[in-house]
C-alpha cells in the first residue's frame, strides 16, 4: 500500500512548532551564554574558588583587584588543571586554555596565585590572557605571578609570543633561576608581532623585557620592570606606536625578593652590570611613536633612537625622567622631520667624561628640547659631530665649570636658557654655528665660544613625571545582574523594553548591568540610569559586544543618554548611516566613558556636565565627534578622532565654554581636529595630526594651552594649522611636515598667539599674519629644507626671536630675502636675533659661501651672525 504523507495544513503546523522550539532553545542558549553569581568574582572574595560557576567558552564578569574594573573572561586555565599554588607546573593547563581561546577569541582569565611555567607560551591571535594585577609599588601583593623555572625551550624562545592582534594584561613575571651577579641571558620576556595592547605588567628580573616587531598598532602602558639587557625595543613598524608609563629600575626587583641580594656585593654587582649593558627604550625603524612618562634609573643607555633618515617618521617624547644612566640620551639616526623631546629630564650617573646627549656623525635632522632639564655636572652636556640642528627652548642646564654644548658641524639654537656654568656655554668646531638668544659671540680662528654675561634667572619648564602607584580601588557597584536574564538578544528586532527592564530592576542604588557578545539592535533611545554601568565583552579594537540603531521611531537629541554618575564600557555602538543625531549625551556628573568604538554621524555631547572621563575611545563621526558645552572638569584620554565619511568635515573636538584637560589625542581627515569657543580651557600633551585640512581653531576668549604635537604627512594642511578669532593660543614643542597652501601656519584675527619650539620640515613658506590688535610670537623655532617665512603684520605686533632658517641646499644667485616682513601702518614686527644659514653659489664666479642669509645679496659673502633684522 503506498504511504499517505502529511496535509499541507499539517506540514506547516509542525514546521511552525519546530520553528518555536528551535527558537526557544536557541533564546534559552543565549540566556546560558552567561554566568552571573550573587556577587561579581573578585581576588579579594576567594581567589580560584570563587570560579566554581566557571564554563569554558561561556562569558562571566570578572571584578578585578586594581581600580575595581569590571571584565568579561571566558575561559579559564583553572577548568584545565592550572593549580597556581606554586609546586604544580601549569604550563599544559595554560596551552590547554589557551587553544581552546584560539578558537572563538576572547579572555583567557587567571586569578590571583603563582603559576609554574617551564616552556614558552603563544597567545595566538584575537585573544587576550589577563590576571589579577597590583604593581610593585603597591601595598597589596596579592596577584598573578608566572614563576619561570628553567629549561631548554625557555632559553630560545620568548616566554610570551603574542601573534597578531592579541594582547597580555595584570601579570607578574619572575625567573626563579636568575641572579644579580652572574644573569643569565634569557630570551625576551614578551615578543608581539602585530598588533597589540600589552598593559598593567610587572617583570621583576628579565633579561630582556618586551619587544614588538612587524606590522600592527601597539599599546604598552603601565609596566614596572627591572631588565638586564633591553627594556623596550621596538623595531620594523610602521604603524601607530604608544607607550605610556614605565618604569625601569632595579628596586622592583631587590623589593620583591631582597633575600636574592643577601650576598655581598650582590647589588653593587647588578648596578654594574646595568651601568653597562641595560638600554631602557630602543626605537629602530618606526613611523609614528608617541611616549610619554618613562622613568629609567641605573643604565647604560636611558633611550637610543636609530630611525634611519628615509622614514617618514614622527616621534614624539614628553614627561620622561632618566638619571643614573652612563648615556641618558643616544641618537643613532633620526628621520628627517627629527624628533620633539618635552617636560624631560636626564642626568648621567657620572660626572667623570659623561656627555648627557650624545649625537652621532650620522644625524642630519633637527633635534628639539623643549622645557627640559640637564641635571648633574657632565663633561658636556651635548656633543655632536654632524650636520643636525638643535632647538633649546627653555631649558635649564645644570653643567658647572663644563661646556653645555660641543659640536663641530652642528648648528644650535637656545632660547632662555638656564645656565649654571661659571665658564663657557658652547664650544663649536669651525663648521659649527649656534644662537644662544640674548648673548655675546666670541670668534676665534678655529672654534666659536659664546659667553653669557648675566645668566638669566628664568624659570625652566619643569619635569612633571607622574608616579606609578597603585591607587587603590574605586567604590564601585556591587549588584551585578545580566541583561540576558530580561530578554535582551542579540539581533533581536528591539531590545528596547527589554534592557530598561534591566535597568529598572537594580532600584535606585544602581548596580552593573552585563551584555553579552553579540550584536544588539535598538529602535528607540536608551536612557542609563545613575549609577548604573553597562559593560559589554572585549578589549580595545576586538569589542564582541555591539549596540546599533539602525532606525529610530522616535525624535531625540542622542541615542543614548548617560545620567549622574553611569557608566559605559567595552562596547561598540553604531548608527545607521546618515542619521545626524549623537550617539551619547550627557547633562550629568561623573559619567564615565570607556574602552568604546563609536561609529555615528555625530559622537559624543557633554552640556553643562562635570567631572566627566572618557578614556579609550575611537570615534568616527562625519559632523562632531566629541561636543562639550558648558561643561568643566573633563578628561580626554587616548581619543581616536577619524572622518567617518572621508570627505574633511568632521569637526574632531569642539569647546564650547568648557575645561578640559586631554592627553594622547590622534585625528585623521579633519576640517578642524579642535576648535574652542567662548570661555573654553583646554590643556594637554601629546597630540598629532594626519591628513587634516585645518588645524586648532580658538575664538573668543578661549585659553588654549598645548604640548607636543605632531602634524605630519605632506600636503596635510589646506589652510591655517593655527587659527586665532581672540583668545589666547600657547603651542610648546611642534614638529610639522604639512605641506601647506602657501606655506600657511598661523593666522591671528584676534587674540594673543605663541609658537615655540617648533620644527617645521617642510620645503614650503611658512606664514604668519597678524590682523588683529594682539601679539603673535614665534620663538626657538627651526625652518628646515630651503624654507621661506613671511610675517605679515596690518595691526598688532608679530614678534620673532631666536628662530633660525636653515637649509644645506645650494641657491645660485639669489634674489630677495628668506625672510619677508610686510608691516601695515600702525603694526609693528619685532624681529631679534634670527638667523638664516644656507650654502650660496656666487651666481657670477660660482664660488661657494658657506654662513648665514642676513640681508646677503648674490655676489656678497655673509659669515655666521646673530645680528638681528630690521623690518623690511
Amino acid at each position: 500500500m503506498k504511504k499517505r504523507g502529511l496535509s499541507l495544513p499539517t506540514q506547516g503546523a509542525l514546521l511552525g512548532t519546530l520553528v518555536l522550539i528551535a527558537v526557544c532553545a536557541l533564546f534559552a542558549w543565549l540566556l546560558s551564554a552567561t554566568v552571573f553569581p550573587e556577587t561579581p568574582h573578585t581576588l579579594e572574595t576567594g581567589g580560584q574558588s570563587s570560579l566554581t560557576d566557571a564554563k569554558d567558552g561561556v562569558s562571566m564578569l570578572i571584578k578585578g583587584t586594581e581600580n575595581g574594573e569590571y571584565f568579561a573572561a571566558n575561559y579559564f586555565p583553572t577548568l584545565h588543571g592550572a593549580a597556581g599554588d606554586d609546586t604544580e607546573d601549569d604550563t599544559a593547563a595554560l596551552r590547554s586554555a589557551l587553544e581552546k581561546a584560539k578558537l572563538t577569541g576572547g579572555t583567557v582569565y587567571l586569578p590571583a596565585g603563582t603559576y609554574r611555567l617551564s616552556e614558552p607560551l603563544i597567545i595566538p591571535s584575537g585573544v587576550t590572557l589577563r590576571g589579577d594585577f597590583t604593581s610593585p609599588d603597591a601595598s597589596r601583593s596579592r596577584r598573578t605571578v608566572f614563576s619561570v623555572s628553567d629549561s631548554a625551550s625557555l632559553r630560545e624562545d620568548p616566554l610570551f609570543t603574542l601573534e597578531d592582534g592579541a594582547n597580555l594584561i595584570g601579570i607578574t613575571v619572575y625567573y626563579e633561576k636568575q641572579v644579580p651577579n652572574a644573569p643569565v641571558a634569557y630570551p625576551v620576556t614578551i615578543y608581539n608581532t602585530g598588533a597589540a595592547r600589552i598593559e598593567r605588567i610587572a617583570l621583576i628580573n628579565p633579561y630582556h623585557g618586551i619587544c614588538s616587531t612587524g606590522q600592527g598598532e601597539v599599546q604598552i602602558e603601565s609596566v614596572w620592570m627591572s631588565p638586564m639587557d633591553y627594556g623596550i625595543l621596538i623595531t620594523d613598524n610602521d604603524l601607530r606606536v604608544h607607550i605610556e608609563d614605565i618604569s625601569v629600575s632595579p628596586i622592583y626587583w631587590l623589593n620583591s625578593v631582597p633575600e636574592v641580594f643577601a650576598a655581598q656585593g650582590s647589588y653593587a654587582a647588578l648596578t654594574q652590570h646595568l651601568a653597562e649593558n641595560l638600554h631602557g627604550i630602543i626605537l629602530e625603524q618606526v613611523r609614528d611613536v608617541t611616549l610619554n612618562r618613562f622613568t629609567l634609573d641605573n643604565g647604560g643607555v636611558g633611550m637610543l633612537l636609530n630611525v634611519p633618515a628615509e622614514r617618514d617618521a614622527v616621534l614624539l617624547i614628553s614627561e620622561s625622567k632618566i638619571t643614573a644612566v652612563t648615556h641618558p640620551l643616544v641618537l643613532e639616526s633620526l628621520p628627517a622631520k627629527g624628533v620633539c623631546f618635552s617636560d624631560c629630564s636626564f642626568q648621567p650617573h657620572s660626572d667623570v667624561g659623561a656627555t648627557t646627549v650624545r649625537i652621532a656623525a650620522t644625524v642630519q635632522a633637527p633635534v628639539l628640547f623643549s622645557s627640559c632639564s640637564f641635571v648633574g655636572s657632565p663633561k658636556t652636556v651635548i656633543a655632536g659631530n654632524n650636520s643636525s640642528f638643535v632647538s633649546f627652548y627653555y631649558c635649564d642646564f645644570g653643567t658647572w665649570w663644563n661646556s653645555c654644548f660641543a659640536m663641530t658641524d652642528a648648528t644650535f639654537l637656545a632660547v632662555s636658557p638656564e645656565f649654571h656654568t661659571a665658564v663657557d656655554r658652547a664650544i663649536l668646531g669651525r663648521n659649527g654655528f649656534g644662537i644662544l638668544y640674548g648673548a655675546e659671540a666670541l670668534a676665534e680662528a678655529t672654534e666659536l665660544l659664546f659667553s653669557v654675561t648675566e645668566d638669566k634667572a628664568l624659570l625652566s619648564g619643569t619635569v612633571s613625571v607622574k608616579s606609578l602607584k597603585d591607587s587603590g580601588a574605586v567604590s564601585r557597584p556591587t549588584t551585578v545582574i545580566s541583561a540576558a536574564d530580561f530578554g535582551v538578544a542579540p539581533h533581536q528586532a528591539d531590545n528596547s523594553l527589554a534592557l530598561q527592564a534591566a535597568f529598572e530592576a537594580l532600584g535606585e542604588e544602581g548596580g552593573i548591568v552585563f551584555l553579552p557578545e553579540g550584536e544588539y539592535h535598538f529602535v528607540s533611545p536608551i536612557t542609563v540610569p545613575a549609577s548604573v554601568l553597562l559593560i559589554g565583552v572585549g578589549a580595545e579594537g576586538t569589542y564582541k559586544t555591539s549596540i546599533l540603531f539602525p532606525s529610530i521611531r522616535q525624535d531625540s537629541e542622542g541615542l543614548i543618554r548617560m545620567e549622574q554618575g553611569s557608566a559605559l564600557e567595552n562596547l561598540e555602538l553604531k548608527t545607521a548611516d546618515g542619521d545626524p543625531r549623537f550617539a551619547l549625551i550627557s547633562s550629568a556628573q561623573n559619567i564615565r566613558l570607556r574602552r568604546l568604538t563609536v561609529s555615528a554621524g555625530n559622537g559624543i555631547r557633554l552640556t553643562d556636565a562635570k567631572n566627566a572621563t572618557l578614556e579609550h575611545l575611537s570615534v568616527r563621526a562625519s559632523l562632531v565627534g566629541i561636543d562639550l558645552k558648558n561643561s568643566t572638569q573633563v578628561t580626554l584620554r587616548s581619543i581616536e578622532l577619524i572622518d567617518r565619511s572621508s570627505s574633511y568635515t568632521l569637526i574632531g573636538l569642539r569647546c564650547e565654554n568648557a575645561k578640559v584637560t586631554l592627553s594622547r589625542i590622534f585625528s585623521e581627515r579633519l576640517s578642524y581636529p579642535v576648535e574652542c569657543f567662548g570661555t573654553s580651557e583646554l590643556s594637554g600633551t601629546l597630540m598629532t595630526f594626519r591628513r587634516v585640512d585645518r588645524g586648532i581653531r580658538v575664538e573668543e576668549e578661549s585659553h588654549v594651552t598645548l604640548t607636543t604635537l605632531g602634524l605630519m604627512g605632506k600636503d596635510d594642511v589646506a589652510t591655517y594649522f593655527l587659527d586665532m578669532g581672540g583668545g589666547r593660543l600657547t603651542v610648546q614643542g611642534l614638529l610639522c611636515d604639512g605641506n601647506a597652501t602657501e606655506g600657511s601656519i598661523l593666522l591671528s584675527r584676534g587674540g594673543i598667539a605663541s609658537l615655540q619650539a617648533a620644527i617645521f620640515s617642510s620645503a614650503t613658506a611658512v606664514s604668519v599674519l597678524s590682523q588683529g590688535e594682539d601679539t603673535v610670537s614665534l620663538s626657538g623655532c627651526i625652518w628646515n629644507c630651503a624654507p621661506t617665512l613671511h610675517a605679515s603684520a596690518t595691526k598688532g605686533t608679530v614678534s620673532l626671536y631666536g628662530n633660525l632658517l636653515q637649509s644645506d641646499m645650494v641657491f645660485e644667485g639669489i634674489e630677495g630675502e628668506y625672510l619677508l616682513l610686510s608691516v601695515g601702518e600702525g603694526a609693528t614686527i619685532e624681529n631679534d636675533t634670527n638667523v638664516m644659514k644656507y650654502l650660496y653659489v656666487e651666481a657670477e664666479e660660482g664660488g661657494s659661501e658657506s654662513g648665514s642669509g642676513e640681508e646677503t645679496k648674490p655676489g656678497t659673502e655673509s659669515g655666521p651672525s646673530l645680528g638681528g633684522h630690521e623690518p623690511q
